[in-house]
């Protein structure tokens, strides 16, 4: 007999990259709420403007304080996030190397991470490159 137990966290830090800036927010963002926490975002500085508006999408139809949204350098921001004792788990988009650090730093902390996705594409040798 086999059973999950559903507990929240407390607080999600999210760590988003530059690629996908909506959907891969989402992704750290919509479980996090669905388990009853609340998130921390620290968006990307490439590309933060399309996350920080997702935030604000989301806390019209969210009490006060369910998203949070910080922009800063992820070796200033990202690394205090970490560290905080406030933050119970993290979870991140990014290079294997931040990834690395990110781990070694966390202590206990609870670490989602998706590390330097590999999507491949193959063209065909049929294929129409210059038609648009």
């Amino acid at each position: 007999m086999a059973f999950t137990k559903k507990v929240p966290l407390g607080v999600v830090g999210a760590i988003t990259p530059f690629n996908y800036p909506v959907n891969l927010a989402l992704h750290k963002i919509a479980p996090a709420i669905a388990a009853k926490n609340t998130v921390v975002m620290n968006p990307s500085m490439e590309a933060p403007l399309a996350a920080l508006r997702l935030a604000e999408i989301i806390n019209n139809h969210f009490p006060d304080g369910v998203i949070n949204s910080v922009t800063g350098y992820g070796s200033e921001v990202g690394d205090a996030m970490v560290v905080s004792t406030g933050i119970n788990k993290i979870s991140f988009t990014g290079s294997v190397a931040t990834g690395l650090f990110i781990s070694s730093r966390a202590g206990m902390k609870k670490l989602t991470m998706e590390l330097e996705g590999n999507d491949p594409l193959v063209i065909l040798e049929d294929a129409d490159i210059e038609r648009r």
